[in-house]
């Protein structure tokens, strides 16, 4: 299905569909999308961050717990996510920390492998905002957590460059976001050095699956294309409507 624009929704209508597209990604996680020992849960913050969330449910360095198990996810090597471009980040060198989300774990202790962050237009309303959640991501990945970053919004002054710009600013990258696809999904593998894998897209642009990380060689693909379709098809009618309208002829 076709990218809306969702500058046509107010911000707690999109919360709306945010929340929803989680509740899909979840279920369809959890019906067979993950080998056996991962499990998908919805998951919120309270406050701004959470400062123990990664200390008590990232793996460790040598944590060989966290390794996918033989059959499980889809080999990097021989099936290498099929995004636009491949980001590898040397400069990381930086600690920070990981609102509603979707996390990834193992079933054996519950283990945080993975998370998938819908970008609210709040994320890049302001730089305090964009690095708070910058932050959050950075943290992550350098905890030893992926990280899927969907963001279906247009760029702001805070983040003329969008948000994968800005998160590999943090280790030494300079990304340029192209203006005619001005929206982005980008997979963040925690790996030494951490490996970007970004989709631009535009409005319009088909929603492709994009690839969530269990272990920097092996990853999941997460259906976002069919659980958007099904989440806009679920969304409510009027809002349907104002979201799925033709633009105005000038």
């Amino acid at each position: 299905m076709p990218v809306h624009d969702f500058t046509r929704l107010s911000s707690d209508a999109f919360r709306g569909f945010h929340n929803a597209w989680l509740t899909r990604l979840y279920d369809a996680l959890n019906a067979g999308a993950m080998p056996n020992g991962y499990y998908a849960m919805i998951e919120s913050e309270t406050g701004e961050v959470v400062p123990d969330l990664l200390a008590l449910h990232a793996p460790a360095a040598d944590d060989k717990s966290a390794d996918v198990p033989p059959g499980g996810g889809v080999a990097v090597a021989t099936a290498p996510p099929p995004v636009a471009e491949r980001r590898e980040y040397r400069g990381a060198a930086r600690t920070r920390t990981p609102r509603k989300y979707l996390a990834v774990r193992r079933a054996d202790g519950g283990r945080l492998v993975g998370l998938v962050e819908v970008v609210s237009r709040a994320n890049k309303d302001r730089p305090a905002s964009v690095a708070q959640f910058v932050g959050k991501v950075v943290s992550a990945v350098e905890a030893g957590v992926h990280v899927l970053v969907i963001d279906l919004y247009p760029p702001t002054p805070s983040a003329p460059d969008g948000l994968p710009a800005e998160i590999g600013a943090e280790w030494g990258d300079e990304y340029r976001l192209n203006p005619a696809t001005p929206l982005t999904l980008a997979s963040y593998v925690a790996d030494d050095p951490p490996v970007a894998y970004i989709q631009p897209l535009a409005v319009g642009d088909d929603l492709p699956d994009m690839p969530l990380f269990l272990d920097p060689g092996h990853y999941v693909n997460v259906p976002l294309a069919a659980t958007y379709a099904e989440n806009v098809a679920r969304f409510p009618a009027p809002l349907r409507r104002a979201l799925e309208a033709m633009p105005e002829q000038t």
